[in-house]
C-alpha cells in the first residue's frame, strides 16, 4: 500500500510540474499572437516539440550558468563581508562566523530570486526567436496585398478578395506611403466600375 501511494505521489509531482511548465508557455504564447489560452497551450506544446534539441541545449546552458552565478554572487558577498569585517571592525566582533553565514544565506535568497528572473527572461526570448522563426515569411511583392487586406472596419462591410479590397475604396484602406499613392491613382470603387459598366 505504500509503494502505490508513493507512485501517485510522484505521479502528482511529475504532473504538477508538467502543468506549470505548459502553463507558463501558453502565457508566453498568448502575450507573443494574442490567441487565447488553451490555444496558445497546444502551439506552445508543439513549438517546443518541434524545436525540443535546441531547446533543451539553451535550457541546459542556462541553468548552468544560472548555478556559476549563484554560486558566485554568494561566495563573492559572504568573501567581502568577512575581508570588510575582519580588516576594519575586528576589534568590535568576537567571531566572524555567524555573521558571514547569514550573510551568505541571505545572498543565497536574493541570487535564487534574481536568477530566476534571468532564467524565464531567457525561456521567453528563446520562445519568442523560436515562434518568430517558425512563422512563414512574407515575401516583399506580396506584402502590398497584406497591408491592403488590413483595412479598418468602416472600409469594408463584408469580407472581399484581395484584389476586391484594392479596388473597393483606395482612398480608405490602411496604406501608408507610396502604397496610398498607388492605390489612388490604380485602385477603382465598385461603384465606379458598375458607373462604367452602364
Amino acid at each position: 500500500m505504500g509503494s502505490l501511494g508513493g507512485g501517485v505521489l510522484h505521479s502528482v509531482q511529475i504532473f504538477s510540474a508538467l502543468r506549470r511548465y505548459i502553463n507558463f508557455n501558453a502565457y508566453v504564447q498568448t502575450c507573443i499572437w494574442g490567441t487565447m489560452f488553451c490555444t496558445s497551450a497546444f502551439n506552445a506544446f508543439w513549438l517546443i516539440m518541434r524545436n525540443i534539441a535546441r531547446i533543451a541545449a539553451v535550457t541546459g546552458v542556462t541553468h548552468f550558468l544560472a548555478f556559476i552565478g549563484k554560486i558566485a554572487v554568494v561566495m563573492g558577498t559572504a568573501g567581502s563581508f568577512y575581508y570588510v569585517m575582519n580588516h576594519f571592525f575586528a576589534d568590535l566582533v568576537t567571531s566572524l562566523t555567524v555573521p558571514t553565514l547569514l550573510v551568505a544565506m541571505l545572498a543565497t535568497f536574493v541570487a535564487i530570486m534574481f536568477f530566476e528572473v534571468f532564467g524565464m527572461g531567457t525561456a521567453v526570448l528563446l520562445q519568442c526567436f523560436v515562434a518568430g522563426e517558425s512563422r512563414p515569411v512574407i515575401p516583399r511583392t506580396s506584402a502590398r496585398t497584406c497591408l491592403i487586406a488590413l483595412p479598418p472596419a468602416s472600409c469594408h462591410s463584408s469580407p472581399l478578395s484581395d484584389e476586391e479590397m484594392s479596388k473597393e475604396n483606395p482612398e480608405e484602406c490602411f496604406a501608408d506611403g507610396d502604397l496610398k499613392k498607388y492605390l489612388n491613382k490604380n485602385g477603382k470603387s465598385r461603384k465606379k466600375k458598375k458607373e462604367e459598366k452602364k
